[in-house]
């Protein structure tokens, strides 16, 4: 994904203070892109498709499309995606909203859910997963149930999760945090995700982000 989809650094996270404050955060220029165009080159083929699994998740599928078409009626409208999603976006498909970012690191452990039923269509791996962790009632129960972050915003965006609360005020600082029992695996998982997503951003190694982060 290009530096674009990264996010912008929140309030209240350590990395603020080395890294830029809210708002700030435009993508770092690389040297190859302070180096003049070069010539023109020859588009490059693209990579084929990967189609390892494709057969076990078509088996694995809980529904014929036809079933799974039927019960799509009405969804859209009852599952609305969040009203920023109707802003224009610079970046592609798969790129997550700023907004995005600002409320699902504000997501806990216990912070209640509810999942769009069979959001996704039968035949790919997306839907096997999706029928197995949207069981989950809660962000924590959607952790053990094989999801992840980058899952939980893409759900987010296209209006497959319903948040009910409770919410932080700001994400959680692993780094100031002096009980580490007050530390659950979605903050885990959460701060590692994201440092990964700055780190793509600033084109730093995590382990360098990960430094700046615990000063």
């Amino acid at each position: 994904s290009s530096a674009r989809c990264a996010p912008h650094i929140l309030p209240g996270w350590s990395c603020q203070r080395s890294l830029g404050s809210w708002g700030s955060m435009a993508p770092a220029a690389s040297k190859k892109q302070e180096q003049k165009p070069a010539a023109a080159e020859a588009p490059k083929a693209k990579k084929p498709r990967n189609m390892e699994g494709r057969e076990e998740a078509k088996a694995a599928a809980t529904m014929t499309s036809e079933e799974w078409k039927a019960l799509q009626v009405g969804m859209t409208e009852k599952w609305r995606q969040p009203e920023y999603m109707q802003k224009p976006h610079i970046g592609a498909h798969n790129c997550y909203r700023d907004d995005t970012y600002e409320i699902a690191t504000r997501w806990m452990a216990e912070t209640k859910i509810s999942y769009r039923p069979h959001a996704k269509s039968p035949g790919s791996k997306s839907h096997v997963r999706y029928e197995e962790y949207s069981k989950a009632t809660s962000i924590g129960e959607a952790l053990t149930l094989g999801s992840w972050p980058a899952d939980w915003c893409w759900d987010y965006e296209r209006g497959f999760i319903k948040v009910v609360g409770p919410l932080r005020e700001e994400p959680i600082d692993i780094t100031r945090t002096t009980d580490e029992s007050d530390i659950t695996d979605v903050d885990r998982a959460l701060w590692r995700w994201y440092l990964k997503e700055l780190a793509k951003n600033h084109n730093l190694k995590i382990e360098d982000l990960q430094g700046k982060c615990s000063g």
